[in-house]
């Protein structure tokens, strides 16, 4: 209560509101509940009069195994964290239960880094049930957006399938010195030349699903195999991308927040990405 009067008397940018509460450790019976209920009434009544005197409500105890019964006993707030997000992991001490194991003590700074990798981990591959490590989500997103691309091949197409089917024959079937000038098409090639050597590169493997897609000529030219060979182009060369990201968000980190963070862009920039679903 005296801790509560100085606040109010002497910490003006402070708004007191109530206490923040925690029994006493392993007991959870209502007994402890009332009594810090019944601090707060006390420490409340002390208040009247005050500038918190008539905001002084607040009571914060309980936590993941004992909210229910804080809550009968007059809670307001419950911590709830493990319950949410799993059982909390502490590092073992250096040196800890060397004796049952028989290893030899491990240096500090290896000790406080191993155990750390090994909580990120399991908490990452225990919320929701889900593999939550950069390299599950990885797998997760990359596995879920070639499943739904597959079921989207015959749903759909847009002008970009004749462009690059076009841009295919351009690269196959011409020399290098005519693929930015040839005109049979309108959709004649304007991207880089990098990316003309890529279609280049692949044109072979197009040849085995229809040759006829890489006839150079004006007319649009589409059949299921010649779809079907873009769109699983498309889809493998998003390995490229899934990489990038694996290796840009702290693949293989020992921080389990960067982990986590990094499993969650794998998901939303691979997995969810609806440009990526729908790209011909």
């Amino acid at each position: 209560a005296a801790l509560c009067a100085h606040i109010c008397a002497a910490c003006d940018a402070l708004e007191l509101t109530g206490l923040m509460t925690i029994g006493r450790i392993g007991d959870t019976t209502r007994e402890c509940f009332d009594r810090l209920a019944a601090a707060r009434d006390a420490v409340s009544e002390g208040m009247r009069g005050s500038r918190a005197g008539g905001t002084f409500s607040e009571l914060s105890m309980g936590m993941s195994a004992d909210f229910r019964t804080a809550v009968q006993c007059g809670s307001t707030s419950v911590r709830v964290g493990s319950t949410i997000f799993g059982k909390r992991e502490y590092p073992a001490k250096p040196g800890q239960a060397l004796a049952e194991s028989g290893k030899a003590p491990v240096p500090a700074k290896e000790a406080s880094q191993a155990p750390s990798r090994g909580v990120a981990s399991a908490d990452a591959k225990s919320w929701l049930g889900l593999d939550l490590s950069v390299g599950g989500a990885l797998a997760t997103a990359m596995g879920v957006s070639f499943c739904i691309k597959l079921l989207l091949t015959n749903t759909h197409h847009s002008t970009d399938l004749e462009v690059h089917r076009n841009w295919f024959a351009l690269t196959y079937s011409l020399p290098p010195s005519e693929w930015y000038f040839d005109s049979t098409s309108q959709w004649t090639l304007d991207y880089p030349p990098l990316f003309a050597l890529f279609q280049c590169a692949l044109a072979p493997l197009a040849a085995l699903f229809d040759p006829g897609m890489l006839a150079v000529q004006a007319a649009p030219y589409l059949t299921a195999e010649a779809k079907t060979f873009m769109r699983l182009s498309a889809i493998t060369t998003d390995v490229v991308l899934a990489l990038g990201v694996w290796l840009c968000v702290g693949a293989g980190s020992r921080e389990k927040a960067r982990e986590v963070a990094g499993a969650w862009s794998v998901l939303l920039l691979v997995g969810f990405n609806a440009g990526l679903l729908l790209i011909d």
